[in-house]
């Protein structure tokens, strides 16, 4: 922000020079403004700006371009309103508000009498700024118009200032040449509306394209094959690039072959036209081998595989002096950490016919390994502590590097314990290996390590000192400081909370706040005094909002997204949370808060600068899911674990900003393909069974400013596990953020559930399924959520805790009522923070109950089936329908099973089917690691089951599964493959056999 100030500094000087001038130029009225005759001519040259303070101001005008405008976003930033006596501090205010929203490129104002009263006229004049909202081409272009417009909008982005469209005519006027329009000519203009909208339009006479004339290629020692590989021929099309691009093919195969220093050029020459009448030009190109290089290696020798890194010449197509000190370095810091102690490396350069050999001599030496690790004048720190820190141990590799870091280590370990005056002298002795000594020691020698430490006295704080506050309250800074009195004394930590400090004055709004430390020993004491003086400088607050760049977005939809307020204290912090606040809104490319004033100004204006983003959006896809699932070999029969593979696709389309609003409705449709599963009489699968879901929601984001509300209509289709069903109906949700990341939500609901193609015989079924194949259901929802993870799509830290309940009641229009709640916790922790080892767990646990109701049973036309006594037969269901029991088993719950297949003999009809329950319990845990660049591996232990009752929830009886499974880091988020593996046995379910593994593949983390 304060770059950006000092830029606004030179437009603020600019604009108070305007002023300055116009309050000294001659009368302002006869330069604009005719005056009545009858007044003296000397008045009119004595007049200006001065003269008319304290004045009535009776008239006001705004215009832009010369055309009066009575648009709020301008009026509003006027602090001489007519009635008011004239102040050239508030004129002054307000060309600065005008000039700071950055849309002119000129503001001034102008003051004439009106009537004889007394009273003036005040016109603010504003020019609007050119800015340049398009590229245009005309005329004869040579190269395809969007190739043209790349070359601007590379070297000058999307909206060049129209000051650089010169220079734009050049680039294009260049790079036209070097593509053979070498007579090409370029011209530029700037078009501007009445809105004060710029397009820069280049006009472009290519002309006739070049030829190739002469060729000639200077190449001595090159063999006929390297000359072979240029393809330039008299008479073809001339193009530079694709000339320069043989050339680096010609470079790059002498630098395989050797000549690390090979050059290659070429020289273009005009040579007038050919007899057609195109223009000619003569290519000269020089190739220069450079010297043979060749590379040995002597003594003892360096794995092949690390040559070429040790010793860059060909990478960095060099053998200068200064590069092979370098590739010596390496070796011996690669030998050094091979072990070899007194490695020693050298090398020469030796001419040879035609180039030179650069031979390397290696000594590697010994391997030498850790003796003894004796560390003398330890008292303060721990044998634990410092085994912590000092992580070498006897028969480790000896590496000089590693043990002064570890030593250094250790001594900053001192420090932060207080310390400060800590002192180690670390000594490294050479001895024979002794008889049984160290086994890992091979034929080397040892190395004993001795640290000889003078821990020196604890130093302590004394008193912590906030000196020069003023009206900010020391209660309020003081939990920014790590340094308490009794606390052991690390010097990096005062800068550390003179840094906290400065940044808390800051967030209050003090712009020019200074902290200065200072640390004091205090006498007959080891301990230390430290004070911080404050230099709050002056409490800046926010004056004006202004908005600049939206042209579709209301104003108020954008100032009511931002956290600081006219008044507000002009905190960084508040700030940035603004800018974020901004694009989370979703209608904006870019968003940038400059804050603009004088310094030492009391108040400063916010210029809110957004590019809005287009207002439609268009999203589609395809792919393929994958995974098992239960399926009936024949109608009726056993359900059966089946892969399968199932084409997917979506479409959606969206309109945001609605009416300037920040409300949008959003089309969302998916379609897949999927085989149903059950195997026809002459075999083969009947393939073809259509999943949807269609989607149409309006959201309005900002409620009376409270929620986040969203009505969305809905009809699917989908095949599970035991039936299928199409499900249509409407919700209307409010959602409400809160701090610590929570979210509340409400919802109603209202549905038509439809089942079909149920694989459960008739005498299996739950009753309610029976006597409502269609079932109507109003209820209420609401939820409660804390997430605090790091990454939504693949979280290392962090937490989930959720809560759901719904409430189906026939007073609100079900057909049934039940009560339902569905909690979930889930929790991520990095144990190993270099290695990003990750481990995860979740616990979800639902219960339901269903409300009694009677109902009449139906015959398949939907007649009252009679008993002998000729009345209506009358059920009584307390099950829930089938789209609101619980279900669980695939890739997302319990991987050892395929979808919904998991349960018992109270869930699972005897073909093995899920009929679902009302109780639910699953946990899950699971180790993630990278193993190399983007893959990663993941090992885990899932258990689970699903309970008819409630009052059957056993957490004896989960079944539990275990496997592994590997991650991709793909754009899209992870996409992974599981392999899970049944634990247990299946037994209480007859004549059903169950597989003993299951494979997943999905994207995104399992929980």
């Amino acid at each position: 922000m304060r770059r950006q100030r000092d830029r606004q500094q030179r437009w603020h000087a600019a604009v108070v020079g305007m002023f300055v001038a116009l309050a000294l130029a001659p009368p302002a009225t006869a330069q604009l403004a005719p005056q009545p005759a009858a007044q003296p001519a000397e008045v009119r040259e004595s007049f200006n700006a001065a003269d008319w303070a304290g004045h009535t101001v009776l008239e006001v005008t705004v215009t832009i371009a010369g055309e009066a405008t009575v648009d709020p976003r301008w009026v509003s930033l006027i602090e001489t309103p007519p009635g008011a006596q004239l102040s050239l501090v508030d004129l002054r205010t307000t060309l600065l508000h005008f000039f700071n929203t950055g849309m002119f490129q000129a503001v001034d104002a102008t003051i004439a009498p009106v009537g004889n009263a007394g009273g003036i006229r005040v016109t603010y004049r504003l020019t609007p700024a050119q800015t340049v909202s398009g590229l245009t081409f005309r005329g004869d272009l040579g190269l395809d118009a969007g190739e043209l417009r790349r070359i601007v909008v590379d070297r000058f982005g999307a909206q060049p200032a129209p000051g650089r469209a010169e220079a734009a005519a050049d680039v294009l006027t260049a790079q036209l040449t070097a593509r053979g329009f070498v007579q090409a000519r370029v011209t530029t203009t700037i078009e501007t509306d009445a809105r004060g909208r710029s397009t820069m339009r280049f006009d472009i006479a290519a002309g006739r394209r070049a030829r190739v004339g002469r060729v000639s290629i200077e190449a001595e020692g090159l063999s006929p094959r390297i000359r072979g590989e240029l393809d330039l021929k008299t008479g073809e099309i001339y193009d530079r690039p694709d000339i320069e691009r043989q050339l680096d093919e010609v470079r790059s195969r002498l630098r395989r072959d050797g000549h690390y220093e090979a050059s290659a050029l070429v020289r273009p020459t005009p040579a007038g036209t050919s007899p057609a009448g195109d223009p000619l030009v003569d290519v000269a190109i020089t190739i220069v081998p450079g010297p043979l290089v060749t590379l040995r290696f002597e003594g003892d020798p360096l794995p092949e595989a690390r040559r070429a890194e040790l010793v860059p010449v060909a990478r960095e197509a060099s053998v200068d002096e200064d590069l092979l000190e370098d590739s010596l370095r390496r070796i011996e810091q690669f030998l050094h950490q091979q072990g070899h102690w007194k490695a020693e490396v050298g090398y020469r350069r030796d001419a040879t016919p035609g180039g030179v050999a650069v031979t390397f001599t290696v000594t590697a030496g010994e391997v030498f390994r850790i003796g003894r690790i004796d560390v003398e004048g330890i008292r303060a720190l721990t044998a634990t502590e410092i085994a912590t820190v000092l992580q070498a141990s006897p028969g480790d590799i000896f590496v000089e590097s590693t043990v002064d870091s570890q030593t250094a280590a250790l001594r900053e370990r001192y420090r932060r314990a207080g310390h400060r005056d800590i002192r180690i002298e670390s000594l490294m002795e050479e001895r024979a290996v002794e008889a049984a000594e160290v086994p890992k020691a091979g034929r080397g020698g040892l190395v004993d390590v001795r640290l000889i430490v003078d821990e020196g006295a604890q130093v302590k704080i004394g008193a912590v000192r906030l000196a020069g506050l003023d009206g900010v309250p020391e209660a309020d800074l003081r939990p920014k400081l790590t340094l308490a009195p009794g606390a052991p004394f690390y010097e990096p930590l005062v800068a550390t909370d003179r840094d906290a400090l400065s940044a808390a004055l800051f967030d209050l709004g003090y712009d020019r706040a200074r902290v200065v430390s200072t640390v004091t020993p205090v006498a007959g004491q080891t301990a230390v005094d430290i004070t911080y003086d404050v230099a709050q400088g002056t409490l800046v607050r926010v004056g004006r909002i202004l908005v600049v760049g939206n042209r579709r977005t209301a104003t108020e939809t954008i100032v009511r997204a931002l956290t600081l307020k006219p008044g507000d204290p002009l905190g960084l912090s508040q700030v940035y949370e603004s800018q974020r606040s901004l694009r989370a809104l979703g209608l904006f490319r870019r968003v940038t808060i400059t804050d603009v004033g004088e310094d030492g100004e009391s108040r400063r204006d916010l210029v809110i600068t957004v590019e809005e983003a287009a207002p439609t959006s268009i999203g589609y896809g395809a792919g393929v899911e994958a995974g098992r699932y239960l399926r009936p070999e024949t109608t009726g029969g056993q359900a059966t674990e089946k892969f399968e593979l199932a084409g997917r696709g979506f479409f959606e389309i969206g309109r945001q900003n609605l009416w300037g609003s920040n409300r949008s409705v959003n089309l969302f449709t998916r379609g897949t393909l999927r085989p149903s599963g059950v195997a026809e009489a002459g075999g083969g699968s009947d393939f073809g069974f259509n999943e949807y879901r269609v989607l149409l929601s309006f959201r309005d984001p900002s409620v009376f400013d409270v929620a986040d509300t969203r009505i969305t209509g809905y009809f699917e289709q989908a095949v599970r596990s035991s039936f299928n069903f199409a499900r249509r109906g409407i919700l209307a949700e409010a959602a409400r953020q809160f701090k610590d990341r929570v979210t509340v939500i409400g919802s109603y609901s209202l549905s038509t559930v439809r089942l079909f193609e149920e694989r459960i015989a008739p005498e299996d079924r739950p009753d309610i399924d029976r006597l409502f194949p269609q079932v109507r259901i109003s209820k209420l929802q609401s939820a409660v959520r804390r997430d605090s993870r790091d990454d939504l799509l693949d979280p290392t830290k962090g937490f989930v805790v959720g809560l759901d309940s719904d409430l189906a009641l026939r007073a609100l229009g079900s057909q049934v009522g039940f009560a339902k709640g569905y909690g979930e916790f889930y929790a991520y922790r990095t144990i190993a923070t270099k290695r990003r080892v990750v481990l995860a767990g979740a616990v979800r646990l639902g219960l339901a109950r269903g409300f009694e109701r009677e109902a009449e049973r139906l015959d398949d036309a939907g007649n009252p089936i009679l008993d002998e006594n000729g009345e209506p037969i009358v059920d009584v269901v307390t099950d829930l329908p089938a789209s609101e029991r619980f279900f669980t088993g695939g890739e997302n719950t319990v991987r050892g099973f395929a979808r919904d297949s998991l349960g018992d003999a109270g869930t699972l009809d005897p073909n093995g089917f899920p009929t679902g329950g009302h109780a639910l319990t699953v946990l899950n845990a699971e180790l993630r690691a990278p193993l190399w660049r983007e893959l990663g591996g993941v090992v885990f232990l899932d258990a689970g089951n699903v309970f008819r009752r409630v009052s059957d929830l056993d957490l004896s009886a989960l079944r539990p599964s275990a496997g592994f499974g590997f991650r991709y880091k793909s754009p899209l988020g992870p996409v992974r493959i599981d392999f899970g593996f049944r634990l247990t046995s299946r037994s209480d379910v007859p004549d059903v056999d169950e597989p003993s593994y299951a494979v997943h593949f999905s994207i995104g983390q399992a929980f």
